[in-house]
């Protein structure tokens, strides 16, 4: 214990060195002021100390002949900054006049009984939430049954208030049948015979009804290790006992409906290899009992598919080995040769006296009709997957596609401006022509990514296949050369399709193209036509099989596709071609304009023979729509209008400007809709016509337009967009009438639109 000794008179106090080392000070480090002694204990302590010093130093001047004894527990501060607990003791002394001149006191380091109660109090605290919060009555009763502690959940099993339930007798809670068991097993508990007890218990509550609950209960021991009371746990299990017997009729109607449901039985006479059949089973084999006479276990051994013998024999092995019953599913193969799928159990077997097997007995059910329809949803998922990755990747590639658009549109503008600059006769001519058709066939290149991802920009037309396929057999003559025969079977009395001219030559330019590069030589691709109604077996859903379609079928004689990538085959970017022979966008542009036109496509391929592709288009019902005229070829010019170019890809708007201005236009620039409405407002002459980007940051390319013709009422709008019209118009941002323009456009596509706009 540390000392302390305060001089009152003088304001000093002594301090022991174990007083000090149990605070870890030496001896130059703690002050000899009753304030820095203060100062040391916690600020949550100090006021309660401090008063508690006052109180005891003016009670020992009002009684000096009995003065009291100081005893206080509080933190004080350790060196390291930690707090100890102490409990601090001391008395006064007195002078002859009564007066206090000193007082003496040890302090002892308590902090570990403080942690250790502190543990307890929460230990005592989680048990005691636990207790109170256990939705399973908690019961302590004497070794005579006796209750003396429970929780309220217990009072609730037992219908009645927790103040009624200590203090009762346990059994009296018992149902009566079970009243001798339940005290035999608490007198063993008592008795030290049984050291703990997991029953289900039948109890009844003091207003009769009746509950049953799983009890588990154990002796609790006093201090030399003798029971000295019993503890009980009780879990309502009324609901699992009600469910467990639902469960047991449950089962029991089930046997029943199985006796009588469709399900052939058979019994096998081991030892006379003697087998009994029900009427059901000789059926789902395909046999007529009344007219069979053969053996009916040769029949198993003759009807089970040969692939599926091995397992039959094993199954039946496993059964006379373990005894237990088995099941498995097999084929059968009946006398008109269908095949059934079947699931068969052994499910039982008589034993001899010597423990030998002389009887099995099972069932059979005939299970093809639900392993076709597994086998149907398998397909479907199949097909649904294949959708859906053929759509994701379509998202990229349009995407991609988008992107290059952009870039595109300035550098083939930049290009047709060059060479509109460059003499005939100059040695850089012949490279910017070059790098012109580069170009060109980059943007076809998106094209067909944007066709794989349909969103490229069409004009749908009302077609006639024969004919329009008709006029495109000297193209695809040329396509697949001299050594292969094109032959053309068009069907009668053909129904009109809707579908944009350009895109059913990509079809046939594709699948024709990919039919030469596999026949490498002498042979024939067929190219043919004709109505079909699909039904539903045949079509990929039932809306499909609804509407009457017109079937593009596209075959040759070729070498065929391996079965391995007849999955992947539409996938972009596939090819089985050579380096430099392909994109492998061919057929994956193909896959997205059938889509893209409500249609669907197949392809039939066996190694050595051939492929067909068979694509079903939708047949039109509505009226045919009037053809666009073709633009004239010549490029008009401006005469000096004023155009106002809002284009947030710094490099397109130069290039569109510097156009514009070349065909003699005047025209004001924005990068931003923003800075837009700023020229819109501080140009004083009129704006002939708004061309604007569609997608860009603040506001799209309409609500711009919007916002500027409220100022300017006879303003004109053409928009221009790397984005294809019917996405624009799916996502809301323009109507599908709008006047769109396609990056990447041409010099003199854009001289075209412009004056056409201007000219409306």
């Amino acid at each position: 214990a540390g000392i302390w000794d305060w001089d009152i008179i003088r304001q000093r106090v002594y301090y022991s060195p174990q007083w000090k080392r149990m605070r870890g000070y030496a001896d130059v480090d703690v002050g000899d002021t009753y304030q820095e002694w203060a100062e040391r204990v916690h600020p949550e302590d100090r006021a309660r100390v401090e008063e508690a010093f006052a109180t005891f130093l003016a009670e020992a001047a009002r009684r000096p002949q009995d003065p009291p004894r100081f005893a206080e527990d509080y933190r004080t501060l350790h060196k390291d900054g930690s707090w100890l607990w102490i409990h601090d003791e001391g008395v006064v002394q007195l002078a002859e006049d009564g007066t206090l001149v000193r007082m003496v006191g040890t302090e002892v380091d308590i902090t570990e009984r403080k942690h250790a109660e502190e543990a307890l109090r929460r230990s005592e605290g989680r048990l005691r939430a636990i207790f109170d919060a256990s939705q399973s009555g908690i019961l302590v009763s004497s070794l005579a049954g006796v209750i003396e502690f429970a929780n309220q959940a217990a009072a609730d099993l037992f219908g009645v208030s927790l103040a009624q339930l200590v203090g009762s007798a346990y059994l009296t809670y018992v149902h009566p049948t079970e009243k001798t068991t339940a005290s035999q097993f608490m007198e063993r508990l008592a008795g030290g015979d049984l050291d703990a007890l997991v029953t289900e218990r039948h109890f009844q509550r003091v207003g009769g009804s009746e509950f049953w609950g799983l009890l588990s209960t154990r002796p609790l021991y006093d201090a030399p290790g003798n029971p000295s009371a019993l503890l009980g746990i009780i879990t309502d299990i009324t609901e699992y006992k009600q469910l467990v017997a639902s469960l047991r009729a449950s089962a029991d109607e089930l046997r029943k409906a199985q006796s009588v449901a469709r399900l052939g039985s058979w019994t096998w006479h081991l030892a006379e290899d003697r087998m009994e059949w029900s009427d059901t089973l000789y059926a789902i084999f395909g046999l007529d009992r009344a007219t069979f006479a053969g053996e009916l276990s040769e029949v198993v051994a003759q009807a089970v598919h040969p692939d599926d013998r091995a397992a039959i024999d094993a199954s039946y092995r496993a059964m006379i080995e373990d005894g237990s019953a088995h099941s498995l599913e097999y084929r059968v193969i009946r006398p008109d040769q269908s095949v059934r799928t079947v699931w068969g159990e052994a499910s039982e077997m008589a034993v001899d006296a010597h423990g030998r097997p002389v009887r099995l007995a099972g069932i059979v059910q005939d299970i093809t009709e639900r392993k076709e329809a597994e086998q149907e949803r398998e397909r479907l998922l199949l097909q649904l997957q294949q959708a859906q990755k053929m759509e994701t990747i379509g998202r990229l590639a349009g995407g991609i596609a988008h992107d290059f658009n952009n870039l595109l549109a300035v550098i083939l503008m930049r290009l047709e401006m060059a060479l509109a600059l460059a003499e005939a006769n100059s040695p850089i001519r012949r490279h910017l022509e070059e790098s012109l058709r580069a170009g060109q066939r980059s943007a076809e290149l998106t094209r067909q990514l944007l066709g794989f991802a349909r969103r490229q920009p069409v004009t749908p037309r009302v077609l006639d296949l024969n004919a329009s396929v008709a006029d495109m057999l000297d193209m695809l003559r040329q396509l697949i050369g001299e050594e292969i025969r094109l032959t053309w079977q068009p069907g009668p009395e053909l129904w009109p399709v809707k579908l944009d001219p350009a895109q059913l030559s990509q079809i046939l330019a594709n699948l024709c193209v990919n039919a030469r590069d596999a026949i490498e030589g002498a042979g024939t691709i067929l190219i043919a036509t004709q109505n079909v109604l699909l039904d539903v077996t045949t079509a990929q859903s039932p809306e499909e099989a609804a509407i009457p379609h017109v079937l593009l079928t596209v075959s040759d004689d070729g070498s065929g596709i391996d079965k391995a990538i007849l999955d992947r085959l539409f996938e972009p970017f596939m090819t089985t071609k050579g380096v430099g022979k392909g994109t492998g966008l061919g057929l994956a542009t193909v896959y997205g304009i059938v889509q893209q036109n409500g249609g669907d496509i197949r392809v039939y391929s066996e190694a050595g023979i051939g492929t067909t592709f068979r694509i079903y288009l939708p047949r039109h019902t509505g009226l045919e729509e009037q053809v666009v005229s073709q633009a004239p070829s010549e490029t008009p010019r401006g005469a000096g209008e004023t155009v106002l170019l809002v284009e947030d890809e710094v490099a397109v708007m130069e290039m569109a400007q510097e156009a514009l201005e070349q065909l003699g236009y005047v025209v004001l620039v924005a990068a931003t809709p923003g800075e837009a409405l700023k020229v819109a407002e501080g140009y004083a002459k009129p704006i002939d016509l708004l061309v604007t980007d569609v997608i860009m940051p603040e506001m799209n390319g309409r609500l711009l337009a919007e916002q500027i013709a409220l100022q300017r009422p006879a303003l004109k709008v053409l928009y221009i967009s790397g984005y294809p019209a019917d996405l624009i118009a799916h996502r809301g941002v323009l109507t599908a009438d709008a006047d769109l323009l396609s990056k990447p456009f041409a010099r003199h596509a854009l001289a075209f639109r412009v004056r056409a706009a201007l000219d409306r």
